[in-house]
């Protein structure tokens, strides 16, 4: 049922998706959040039973030709006696077109929000919150191989998905302004390069 209610409306769908958006720009200190966003990600990606925003738009209704009658008559008013509850709540009255984005809209917006997490500035003496970010960013690294294993992507998700892929990338891996670490795994981007480079 609250599933049903989260994704009644557009807004119900935006508002849930800007706190998903919001938790992965939360400190580090809070890794499980991040990997149920990220396990929820995940189910929704393999899940064959896509959520409604994820299905894509219903096609526009083209009005043909049809002939106009002078005064068609409006409908008689019901009365409330006669309304079942459903009618009165508008619980299942919901129009539910809107909420539907479309999968590839989807599948940016997940890439959109979990890369958010790579971007977290890691002091070097804080070996625990490295971990937690090399643990995060590797469960991300692994969902976006979910998406290209389980969708066909058009070629806009693609090249959105190879250019944050890149930058992350360059990020990571790459800092002209410091001397590459000794140990590559003292570093983020040392720690996850192999399943970054895959």
């Amino acid at each position: 049922m609250m599933r049903e209610m989260w994704l009644s409306s557009r807004d119900n769908v935006n508002l849930l998706f800007e706190i998903c958006h919001q938790a992965f720009h939360l400190p580090l200190s809070h890794p499980g959040v991040v990997n149920k966003l990220t396990e929820l990600y995940s189910s929704w990606v393999q899940d064959s039973n896509k959520p409604l925003f994820m299905e894509a738009p219903a096609p526009p209704i083209i009005v043909s030709s049809l002939p106009v009658s002078p005064s068609p008559a409006p409908p008689p008013a019901p009365s409330l006696s006669v309304l079942p509850w459903e009618a009165i709540s508008g619980y299942s009255k919901f129009d539910r077109s809107d909420v539907r984005a479309g999968l590839q809209s989807s599948l940016k917006m997940f890439i959109a929000h979990t890369s958010q997490l790579f971007l977290h500035q890691q002091s070097g003496s804080n070996g625990h919150q490295l971990e937690i970010q090399v643990d995060s960013g590797r469960r991300i690294l692994k969902l976006y191989q979910e998406i290209v294993q389980q969708w066909t992507l058009d070629g806009e998700t693609w090249l959105y998905l190879l250019s944050v892929l890149l930058h992350l990338t360059i990020t990571l891996l790459y800092d002209e302004s410091s001397p590459p670490p000794e140990n590559r795994d003292t570093s983020l981007g040392g720690s996850i390069a192999d399943q970054l480079l895959q």
